[in-house]
């Protein structure tokens, strides 16, 4: 009953930085969009669509620092034991504090705890030399994600971009 009533009223966790940090299951979107338009180098003008569309259907989890969203996570429940983070981000002032480890860590946990076993994210593969994308993939594989499969061509991904699938088993230490 006491990890029921944290995943309702939210986890609060002082992190690295000793930072007061809260995850919780939100549905600030019009936030949310700020956040990825603050991040163009990641998120596109079509990126953001297409955020727009997910948040219709995939779990979304903000973090909170004095009530103010930072950060967020999306996941969409690909069946019964599997799940997918389909977008994380931070905002630029915030990143390297832990944000973005607490909201993966707290949610996947969370996740966990309901039946899931596994969680994979789809970015940019390291065939592509990006240093944006080479700190994104440092920072999935520290949390114990490893390099399932890279697709070149991805569908639905544009030319010349492949993908490279990370996956984690839960929980995450």
């Amino acid at each position: 009953m006491q990890s029921l009533k944290w995943m309702l009223i939210g986890i609060i966790r002082r992190n690295r930085k000793n930072m007061l940090c809260r995850i919780k299951k939100i549905n600030d979107f019009e936030n949310v969009i700020l956040i990825a338009e603050s991040l163009l180098d990641f998120f596109t003008i079509d990126g953001v669509g297409s955020l727009k569309e997910d948040l219709k259907s995939h779990e979304l989890y903000g973090a909170l620092v004095d009530d103010k969203l930072v950060g967020f996570i999306t996941l969409r429940l690909a069946d019964t034991s599997s799940l997918e983070i389909s977008w994380l981000a931070v905002l630029p002032g915030w990143q390297g504090k832990g944000v973005g480890t607490e909201l993966i860590k707290e949610t996947l946990n969370i996740k966990a705890k309901e039946g899931f076993k596994i969680c994979y994210v789809k970015t940019l593969a390291e065939t592509v030399p990006d240093l944006g994308y080479e700190k994104t993939r440092k920072f999935y594989k520290k949390l114990g994600f490893y390099t399932l499969e890279i697709i070149d061509p991805y569908p639905g991904w544009d030319e010349g971009n492949p993908c490279q699938i990370l996956a984690a088993s839960l929980p995450i230490e």
